[in-house]
């Protein structure tokens, strides 16, 4: 039995009838983004995820960190697809995945400056009104400290996308930084999961996140 549906067999969950395309957009301005999809998730409690949770992502070296966070790394293992959320208060109205300017800077989860180049995939946002964009995450590596989910999270965007691997890889070994997200990616994502491992997460959020 494929796992992808096994899960998302006891995974259904409800959908509002707002859609996100109507709290932000998505514009993909760089060929080495072979698909991006995004999910809106309003009135997320932030806390300790359940313990099965908790061991499976210790068991795997990975850190807990709280339940939004724990659960985009628990279907990281389960379906082998990097999600990633942002704080929505946090973030502008349009999300675009473009290519960084050379010498462009961000400040990643990590707490630490990293300086990009024009090879590098990043994911900014703006307004729609405005030409200016914002580093959020390096793309497929890590996200950045300006949209971090914390204690005081209400609503969440999550992220489902698959980058070209060549160019993620050529991103973490400049940086010298090597994630879950990274090491995925460079080995290749299948496309046919993205977005059941998106769904699949977002069950997790109704279930575990109130």
């Amino acid at each position: 039995i494929d796992a992808t549906q096994h899960y998302l067999k006891v995974g259904e969950f409800t959908e509002i009838e707002k859609e996100t395309k109507d709290e932000i957009d998505v514009e993909i301005q760089t060929e080495d983004c072979f698909s991006y999809y995004a999910r809106c998730v309003e009135d997320v409690v932030i806390k300790d995820s359940p313990a099965f949770i908790k061991a499976r992502l210790i068991a795997s070296g990975i850190r807990p960190i709280n339940n939004v966070v724990d659960i985009t790394n628990y279907v990281l293992m389960l379906f082998g697809q990097p999600l990633h959320a942002f704080d929505k208060a946090k973030l502008g109205d349009k999300i675009v995945v473009r290519r960084a300017k050379d010498n462009e800077t961000t400040i990643t989860l990590d707490d630490i400056e990293r300086k990009l180049n024009h090879h590098d995939i990043v994911i900014t946002d703006t307004t729609n009104d405005s030409e200016d964009t914002r580093i959020v995450c390096v793309a497929g590596v890590m996200g950045c400290s300006n949209t971090e989910v914390t204690e005081t999270t209400k609503t969440v965007v999550l992220e489902s996308a698959v980058f070209r691997p060549l160019s993620v890889r050529r991103t973490s070994s400049k940086l010298g930084l090597r994630s879950e997200s990274s090491v995925r990616f460079e080995r290749g994502v299948d496309l046919n999961r993205t977005q059941a491992a998106l769904d699949y997460a977002c069950y997790l959020l109704t279930k575990y996140a109130d």
